[in-house]
């Protein structure tokens, strides 16, 4: 965690060194990532980092929680607009939110996505983290669409939850690709303009429907 010495630092200094450290650890794994080319770049001494963070996991761990509270952020103002619409609606909700996320802020994107993927002696705690970020809401999401009727008796919640888990973290991803997007700076709680455009919207609702023909309680009694 940061010393008192970097959180007395002015607010734009902290400020620089923050977005000097996020772009160093997005555009590289932890382990390729370079403390002498995040000071060069952040026009400071060597000496001060250590005094800043006492060494390059602490810095790596602060802002992969940085990273982690703004997505939390982002995907509530999300779900508060769909909280009384159903689970799908709902779900529609949170994966719009998590690809907005990618193509928004996408240096912090890639820098959980890099914590995931790369090879950390401390993984386990990066991904645990993440994991019950996304995870509980996906679980709360299917529990009370289970009992509200939306989604069939017989589901394997945790397997429901485990699906919309891996779809929040890759589907961004897997829109940008399919679309050939790249990411803006948009205002919080605003859509990057690609999302609210004919071809995104319609992915999100293929999307849905093809979740829904198979997980809707409809298509029990449909089989």
């Amino acid at each position: 965690m940061p010393t008192q010495t970097f959180l007395n630092l002015p607010e734009p200094k902290r400020r620089r060194f923050i977005e000097v450290a996020i772009e160093e650890f997005a555009n590289h794994h932890y382990r390729s990532a370079s403390i002498s080319r995040l000071v060069a770049k952040a026009g400071i001494a060597k000496g001060s980092f250590y005094q800043y963070f006492h060494n390059k996991k602490e810095l790596y761990l602060y802002l992969i929680e940085l990273a982690l509270r703004e997505k939390l952020d982002f995907l509530s103002r999300y779900q508060q607009q769909a909280s009384h619409k159903g689970f799908f609606a709902a779900l529609h909700s949170l994966l719009q939110a998590n690809a907005a996320f990618d193509l928004a802020l996408p240096r912090l994107s890639r820098l959980i996505s890099r914590a995931l993927s790369g090879d950390l002696p401390y993984k386990h705690e990066i991904i645990r983290r993440v994991k019950e970020m996304v995870l509980q809401r996906a679980q709360n999401l299917v529990k009370e669409a289970v009992a509200r009727g939306d989604l069939r008796p017989d589901l394997d919640q945790d397997l429901a939850a485990f699906v919309i888990t891996v779809l929040a973290n890759e589907f961004g991803g897997y829109l940008a690709q399919r679309l050939q997007l790249e990411g803006h700076d948009v205002p919080p709680g605003q859509n990057p303009p690609e999302l609210t455009q004919e071809k995104g919207q319609r992915l999100f609702h293929q999307l849905i429907d093809l979740l829904q023909y198979g997980m809707g309680a409809r298509a029990v009694a449909q089989g």
